[in-house]
């Protein structure tokens, strides 16, 4: 859970959703300075949003640790709405099994 007061799931209910994501408090950090505050920015991000949020190379990890969750989240959503209007993917097809989930020692 993200500790600053700042960043309480109170005034960003969206910190639950990353949270669920396992997103290391630095993420969660990162998304809600940069503004990432609501599922439906969620929905309309794209991969240049990516690089803007993540746009050291100390940041690639998380920033493809994200990305996986993102996608993984969009499929999950879009089976929700009935298969509703297609969500933009960044180029690839990920399946929520692809994607790496750290290990508790990690």
């Amino acid at each position: 859970m993200v500790d600053s007061m700042e960043y309480n799931a109170k005034k960003y209910p969206i910190i639950h959703l990353y949270e669920e994501w396992e997103l290391s408090p630095n993420i969660i950090k990162t998304l809600i300075t940069c503004g990432i505050t609501n599922k439906a920015i969620l929905r309309q991000m794209h991969q240049h949003d990516l690089n803007d949020i993540f746009p050291k190379r100390s940041q690639i990890g998380d920033k493809i640790f994200f990305r996986c969750k993102l996608q993984a989240w969009r499929e999950e959503y879009r089976n929700e709405d009935g298969g509703g209007p297609k969500l933009k993917q960044f180029g690839l097809q990920i399946t929520r099994n692809q994607c790496y989930e750290p290990d508790k020692g990690d």
